[in-house]
């Protein structure tokens, strides 16, 4: 809850988080810049864990050689149920990437994704989903959201 992180990086998956086997991850009124991976999730890695949330947060300059520029999400929900969801609300991402998949967020057997009253923008990916990538998954929802 209101942290700065910068220049954070992970040889292989989240360049700040990497959820394993875990519970919620969660990002509240926090700036996180420059933050990497040389696999997946330049931010969160999350796999078969609880839901990825960013509230009210700035992320910015965040990148993934792979996928999910800055989440990525695999066999959510604690129990590989797929329910672990992904949602950004009153966020801010900026200027993230991905090397091939989801220059936000990619998932692969997760729950829903959901942009609700954010702005994405300058973010892109290698090979498919600028923004989102989702693949056996939920729902991908905008809601109020400004994506340029």
């Amino acid at each position: 809850i209101g942290s700065t992180v910068t220049g954070c990086s992970a040889g292989t998956g989240g360049g700040v988080v990497n959820a394993v086997f875990s519970g919620a991850v969660t990002l509240i009124g926090s700036t996180v810049t420059g933050c990497s991976a040389d696999s997946t999730g330049g931010v969160v890695y999350s796999y078969d864990s609880g839901a990825v949330s960013l509230v009210g947060s700035t992320v910015r300059d965040c990148s993934s050689v792979h996928q999910g520029g800055v989440v990525y999400m695999s066999y959510s929900g604690n129990d590989m149920s797929y329910s672990g969801n992904v949602s950004l609300t009153d966020s801010t991402v900026r200027d993230c990437s991905a090397g091939s998949y989801g220059g936000v967020v990619s998932t692969l057997r997760s729950g829903a994704v959901s942009l609700i009253g954010s702005t994405v923008t300058g973010c892109s990916a290698g090979t498919g989903g600028g923004v989102v990538n989702a693949v056996f998954s939920g729902a991908v929802t905008l809601i109020g959201s400004t994506v340029t």
